[in-house]
């Protein structure tokens, strides 16, 4: 089974390799990191539009795909030797993409690089809570709840369950705190902070229940 596992992991870095030089090559001029990623993920910016770059077969090809991650795949792929950087003078020396004679014998399969970057990119990070931060969790819930009902809006409108996790592990103290945390904003401290810190004080110091 682990060998077969390995196998998909492997099939899938290279077909997601593959699209991306296959973008880069058919690409009408020379182009940075940040636009080639815009294409690959289906940028509609006035730029794209006028060179007519949605004909591209791979515009669009990657909408779902974050661009921190696609920018650490090409960085790998340079490692690699399949890109390199060219500086283009009509750009103001502008750094682009070209692939090398092994990124082009890669597309042709005629190469047997191996660009590995699922496992060391894949989030396995999951926030583990012991029975009482589980007990401050579900206390989360149910204010998330209730603040959804008062505000006629869905839950996860508020926050996702992953953020609530988060709160009920870090426990925050204050507002700076809260928006250490990954998922948390200014607009959810300014809106809902306050109700959100209380709990976590009273799950702290359960006598301020009965003090008040």
């Amino acid at each position: 089974m682990q060998t077969k596992s390995k196998e998909l992991i492997k099939g899938y870095e290279q077909s997601l390799v593959k699209m991306i030089l296959y973008c880069i090559s058919e690409l009408p001029f020379s182009f940075g990191t940040k636009k080639v990623i815009g294409v690959l993920r289906g940028s509609k910016s006035a730029y794209v539009i006028d060179h007519d770059l949605y004909q591209l077969e791979m515009y669009g090809i990657l909408p779902y795909f974050k661009v921190k991650y696609l920018k650490s795949v090409i960085d790998k792929m340079q490692e690699q030797g399949l890109l390199a950087i060219e500086m283009v003078s009509d750009f103001n020396n502008l750094p682009t993409l070209k692939l090398t004679e092994e990124g082009k014998d890669y597309v042709d399969g005629k190469s047997s690089t191996d660009v590995e970057f699922a496992v060391t990119l894949s989030d396995r990070e999951i926030t583990l809570l012991n029975d009482q931060e589980q007990v401050l969790y579900e206390d989360l819930r149910q204010l998330r709840f209730n603040l959804s009902v008062d505000k006629a809006v869905p839950a996860y409108v508020i926050c996702h369950n992953i953020t609530l996790r988060e709160i009920a592990k870090l426990k925050p103290k204050s507002e700076d705190e809260l928006l250490l945390i990954n998922g948390i904003g200014e607009n959810f401290v300014h809106n809902y902070g306050k109700d959100f810190l209380r709990i976590i004080e009273l799950y702290e110091n359960p006598e301020h229940m009965y003090s008040e």
